[in-house]
């Protein structure tokens, strides 16, 4: 009887390892349409860093520990300033590639967190491949950008060629410093323990969950496939079904 129960759990199992394609809890993408907020993570110039940056960019890499920042000349503090946080962060290491340097497999080996803010140059279709194989193996990407530093059309043509449904889009608002704070920060795993968080002239996202809303409750920061999801693929989950009758029938047997 016991041999029969194996036997049922062994198709049970192997059909649930062919069947099954698992988004792991990492595999993200994060599009944010301002760059301010990463202005605020550490004190160098042109703003102090502030508790609530910090929390929310420590919970994007959770508990990852290596990071590839892509420098843009769009800004020059921007890469460097998210380069320089993640490297003070204990156990993690923290690669800044110079403004218009390709993105390739190699450079992505082992990394747990992309980040793109402003990108100058449209991304390859090899680059994209290399990003794409990063969030599927579960890998983090996060764009940040903005049309004061150069427009977003960059970011947005990578989101849509990833596959992505998320969009920056509009003329900025809110100009100057500004704060989210109590409902204008959703309850998510991401801004976990962020009671506020600095921006400034910020572009809407579409497309994803909201993280941030402006003061006038206009999303500017939004997540893609973050939650840890079983997906059933056409056509299998009847069989999946089958291999869950057969041991459910096996112990049945057992049993009586």
């Amino acid at each position: 009887m016991l041999r029969t129960i194996r036997h049922a759990a062994t198709i049970a199992v192997s059909v649930t390892a062919l069947s099954v394609v698992a988004i792991p809890a990492n595999a993200t993408i994060i599009a944010m349409g301002d760059i301010t907020p990463a202005l605020s993570l550490t004190n160098a110039a042109p703003n102090s860093a502030t508790p609530g940056n910090q929390q929310f960019f420590s919970n994007v890499l959770g508990s990852g520990t290596q990071v590839v920042v892509q420098d843009s000349i769009g800004n020059l503090f921007v890469g460097p300033e998210i380069s320089s946080f993640y490297s003070g962060l204990t156990g993690v290491s923290s690669t800044l590639l110079a403004s218009g340097a390709a993105i390739t497999a190699t450079n992505l080996a082992g990394v747990d967190l992309l980040i793109t803010p402003t990108p100058q140059d449209a991304f390859s279709g090899a680059e994209i491949a290399a990003i794409s194989a990063l969030i599927a193996g579960g890998g983090t990407y996060f764009v940040l950008d903005e049309e004061l530093s150069g427009g977003f059309a960059n970011s947005n043509a990578a989101l849509a060629a990833l596959g992505s449904a998320l969009m920056i889009s509009g003329p900025f608002f809110d100009v100057g410093s500004q704060t989210s704070t109590g409902s204008e920060i959703a309850a998510h795993p991401l801004t976990a323990g962020v009671a506020s968080f600095n921006y400034g002239a910020a572009h809407q996202i579409s497309g994803g969950t909201s993280l941030f809303f402006s003061n006038g409750g206009t999303p500017y920061a939004q997540v893609e496939g973050f939650t840890s999801t079983s997906i059933f693929e056409p056509g299998t989950l009847g069989i999946f079904s089958l291999g869950l009758v057969a041991l459910g029938f096996a112990r049945r047997k057992w049993m009586n």
